[in-house]
């Protein structure tokens, strides 16, 4: 966090009418994508507002108009992009910067770290890595990591050997980590392998990961610092130190950590807040500056909810709007229900209120709720052209606009009769972020069920119920829009009907944990989703070549 100079009013209008203009052209290139004279223009004048937020200290500001110049320096060579969405990723980049030139003057103070998930999608798009928290904070340790203070080698000449055996033992644990269950008792493994590791390495380069992973997991431990998707990556970047270990043995002792996994270390480190004559002496040998402020997550939440924070009287007035049209939908769709047949006045009635709903949810920015909407449209009009005896499809578009009316009621619910005040915006509705909860609980059961499986020696009708469980995940990450995670949960329920419980073939247990990996990735993707209201599709990648090894 930093304080930022205060502009004057002409250079905030100048910087909005510059972006403004920017987005409107982008929509005529996206249109004619021969108009490379366009782009141009666009590049120069995102370069012109990234010098002014530069001016004005405004990091965030800053560092997100260079990453949506970089992109689209990327449209302009004709680079391969790895987003569908460009020209909506592009926009809704443009439009963040005065929402955040405006969060950073009334507040007086610059947070970088709020737009770090929307620099991501942009560098992710034009094929750059993601920037790790501690590297967009600006945190890295740039001091001495080539030698340690004692430098004295280890006396043992099977330190591969030993390595591969601690290297399991922390692997164990850290899939448990990865799992979610029994945290501690997983982290107290993967200390016990650290330290041991410490132990027969010596007091060589490498001695900086294990001491200072210790700490790390001891902090964990203690319930100090929640795991979460960027620390849990932490500890598989640590894994990956411990491998190189099993591959030089004795020879470790000439080669250098990573900078970057060090200086992650001590940033998770010291943002847990915890003080102890340990962590002090870290401070003191890596020269960290005691006063350095880190955000908390609950902290960061806050300042989330301030940024993403509309006016709430009209947005209250426009919901109860909404929840009536919807009341007026369910009695006419109930009427349609009972009777079979109703007037096609009526159904236009039913019709053009759907459409309404769905345009008014899109521009208070509910896009899953309208989403959802879109959805009964089609199952309504599916209802127009048959009968259906057995009211299965109503009673769908039933459950679907119960879904919506939550959606709107919890986005009203941040609403009190106070003059003035703000609310969060759809980026944190409940009615998403539950059905993240429902398939993560089903996960669960999932995972419950591989357990019992192979706990009764693989008696198949411990699974009977596993591909229904899998469906149900696969449809909740479908109707999130979370294409390639329903798509691996497809081909774990392929395989578990058709490699297991078919064909009646008992699995290698490397299978089943095969399978069970391809799960876990799914449950961390939807964790950094819980976290940051965006969801990594950089984390499916483990699970997508988990689940491609079992059923190609």
């Amino acid at each position: 966090m930093s304080r930022i100079k205060l502009p004057d009013i002409a250079v905030k209008g100048e910087v909005e009418a510059v972006i403004g203009g920017v987005a409107k052209d982008l929509e005529v290139y996206f249109d004619n994508t021969e108009e490379k004279e366009v782009i141009k223009s666009c590049i120069e004048r995102v370069h012109q507002v990234g010098g002014s937020l530069r001016l004005l200290e405004i990091k965030g500001g800053e560092v997100l108009a260079e990453e949506i110049e970089n992109l689209l320096k990327a449209i302009l060579s004709g680079s391969s992009l790895e987003s569908q969405n460009v020209s909506e990723l592009l926009v809704g980049a443009l439009l963040f910067i005065p929402k955040y030139f405006d969060f950073a003057i009334n507040h007086k103070q610059d947070i970088p770290l709020l737009v770090l998930s929307t620099v991501n999608l942009l560098r992710r798009s034009y094929g750059k890595g993601i920037l790790t928290e501690h590297l967009f904070f600006g945190f890295t340790y740039d001091g001495d990591i080539e030698s340690y203070p004692v430098n004295k080698l280890n006396t043992y000449s099977d330190v591969g050997f030993r390595a591969k055996r601690l290297r399991h033992m922390f692997q164990v644990g850290l899939l448990g980590v990865l799992q979610g269950g029994a945290i501690q008792t997983h982290v107290k493994s993967m200390y016990r392998a650290i330290v041991r590791l410490r132990k027969i390495t010596g007091d060589v380069p490498f001695a900086r990961i294990w001491d200072l992973g210790a700490i790390l997991l001891e902090i964990i431990g203690e319930r100090r610092l929640q795991p979460d998707s960027s620390i849990k990556s932490l500890l598989g970047a640590i894994d990956r130190q411990i491998k190189l270990v099993c591959d030089f043995g004795v020879g470790i002792g000439e080669k250098c950590p990573s900078r970057d996994i060090v200086s992650a270390l001590l940033y998770y480190i010291i943002k847990s807040g915890v003080d102890n004559e340990k962590i002090t002496t870290i401070k003191e040998l890596y020269d960290i500056n005691s006063d350095l402020s880190l955000y908390s997550e609950a902290e960061l939440d806050e300042q989330r909810v301030k940024l993403n924070a509309p006016d709430k009287k009209v947005l209250k007035r426009v919901s109860e709007e909404i929840l009536e049209k919807l009341a007026a939908i369910k009695d006419g769709l109930d009427q349609l229900d009972r009777i079979g047949d109703i007037a096609d006045e009526e159904v236009s009635f039913i019709r053009d209120g759907i459409i309404n709903v769905i345009a008014t949810l899109s521009l208070l920015e509910l896009n899953y709720a309208s989403e959802i909407m879109k959805e009964i449209d089609s199952f309504v009009c599916k209802r127009l052209g048959q009968q259906d005896p057995h009211g299965e499809i109503m009673s769908v578009v039933a459950d679907k606009i119960v879904v919506v009316e939550m959606a709107v009621n919890n986005y009203a619910s941040g609403f009190d009769n106070g003059e003035g005040e703000l609310i969060a915006e759809s980026n944190y509705n409940d009615a998403k972020r539950l059905v993240v909860k429902e398939a993560r609980i089903n996960l669960d059961k999932i995972k419950n069920t591989i357990e019992g499986y192979m706990d009764s020696y693989m008696d198949a009708e411990q699974i009977a119920d596993m591909p229904l469980l899998l469906d149900e995940v696969k449809g909740a990450l479908f109707m999130l829009d979370f294409n390639k995670a329903a798509e691996i949960i497809a081909k774990c329920s392929r395989y578990v009907k058709e490699g297991v419980i078919y064909s009646r073939i008992h699995p290698k247990d490397v299978d089943i944990d095969t399978l069970t990996d391809a799960l876990v990735g799914i449950e961390w993707y939807l964790e950094s989703f819980e976290q940051y209201d965006r969801a990594d599709s950089g984390l499916l990648d483990v699970a997508s070549e988990s689940i491609d090894e079992l059923v190609g």
